[in-house]
């Protein structure tokens, strides 16, 4: 088949490589002008280590990322507690997303600065249209274009009624030090949650503070002194970090909502959404690059094993989403009992946590089904 990836992300690129790798053309494409470095940070899992060492990527991942540290987990009236994550390995974000799309580059034409602004589609083809007038035909479009995806938009429809939000707003403060202990933290307090994290092979931090803004338009001085509070109230270990804080300047300083993509499908006719765009769990969640090259590799073994297009896309959603439920409806419970407003928050949490707990059985059932996923592209069926 002749396919085109919009989408230049982890996603984007792993689909382009393994589909690629299956023996279709393949065309990538991103409408950023140049390919990203720097960023914040990036959690890689056992599992997305797996997958792209299975790319031909592993050794770019060593150069690339460290261990993950320790995070110990602290509240205001809870004993403290260490979180460990054997084989977890962090990263510069646009550093790895920049070295993995390069990667696929080699194998892959890359078209960087073509930005898709519609497509049209028949029972034979998709056609994508480009915002410099170019139009192109291809017998499948991949959507990997993020939590605001534009190929989403096109074959769903708004964002209103896909996007999920919970009035929590992340304010993300990049700091120079390293917390007294060393170790990445998770703080609570003050009707804020942060997490605290080192940058590799660098004295610097990243602090994440969440809290409840409903509607209304956040104030990032507000932000600010929030997560400045919460930092301060856990002692000295966190105190050069608030410091800090304090005098990072404001243009630096970015916000973001809580955002979780939950359609109710993730392809239509002959066009099909992976990663972020199909089921971003939130940026706070650690999964985006588990989820991202998990689904990626699953959308190209059922497009494999199917010599119908539909049927393929049907059971690669299938497949999926089970992980994907659990991820959101933990994440959001987490996000949400930690930073309650009121009574109806609290229960929201506990409801969001009931929704993770009913779909942890089937979410299991099919990570044992598909093991095999972690150690290679199925072939054919015969």
């Amino acid at each position: 088949m002749k396919i085109l990836v919009v989408g230049g992300g982890i996603a984007g690129s792993a689909s382009a490589y393994w589909l690629n790798d299956m023996g279709h053309e393949v065309v990538l494409v991103d409408g950023a002008p140049a390919i990203p470095s720097g960023g914040y940070l990036i959690q890689l899992d056992r599992t997305a280590q797996s997958l792209l060492t299975e790319m031909g990527a592993g050794a770019m991942v060593d150069s690339m990322s460290v261990p993950a540290p320790q995070v110990s987990v602290r509240g205001p009236r809870q004993p403290r507690f260490e979180l460990r994550t054997p084989g977890f390995r962090l990263a510069r974000r646009s550093d790895l997303v920049g070295a993995v799309l390069r990667h696929t580059a080699e194998r892959v034409p890359l078209q960087l600065g073509r930005e898709l602004v519609g497509i049209e589609q028949d029972a034979d083809h998709v056609t994508a249209r480009f915002r410099d007038g170019g139009n192109e035909d291809f017998d499948l479009l991949v959507g990997a274009d993020g939590l605001r995806s534009t190929v989403r938009r096109q074959i769903l429809g708004p964002d209103d009624r896909l996007v999920y939000e919970n009035g929590r707003t992340n304010v993300w403060i990049d700091v120079p030090g390293l917390s007294d202990h060393g170790d990445a933290a998770v703080l609570t307090g003050n009707e804020y949650v942060a997490q605290v994290f080192p940058y590799p092979n660098a004295d610097r931090s990243l602090v994440v503070a969440s809290t409840f803004t409903g509607s209304s338009r956040p104030d990032v001085e507000v932000l600010r002194h929030g997560a400045v509070a919460l930092l301060r109230q856990h002692g000295p270990d966190f105190a050069h970090l608030a410091d800090a804080a304090v005098e990072a300047d404001a243009e630096t300083i970015r916000l973001t909502r809580f955002a979780q993509v939950r359609a109710p499908r993730w392809h239509n006719g002959r066009v099909v959404l992976v990663g972020d765009a199909a089921h971003c769990v939130d940026p706070l969640s650690g999964l985006g690059a588990h989820a991202g090259l998990l689904g990626a590799q699953l959308l190209t073994t059922q497009l494999t094993r199917s010599a119908d297009l539909g049927r393929g896309l049907h059971r690669y959603e299938r497949e999926m989403k089970p992980f994907v439920k659990l991820a959101q409806f933990t994440t959001a419970a987490l996000v949400e009992g930690t930073t309650p407003h009121n009574l109806r928050h609290r229960i929201s949490s506990v409801a969001s946590f009931l929704k993770a707990t009913a779909h942890a059985i089937p979410a299991a059932v099919d990570a044992w089904r598909h093991r095999s996923l972690t150690t290679g592209v199925a072939p054919a069926a015969a």
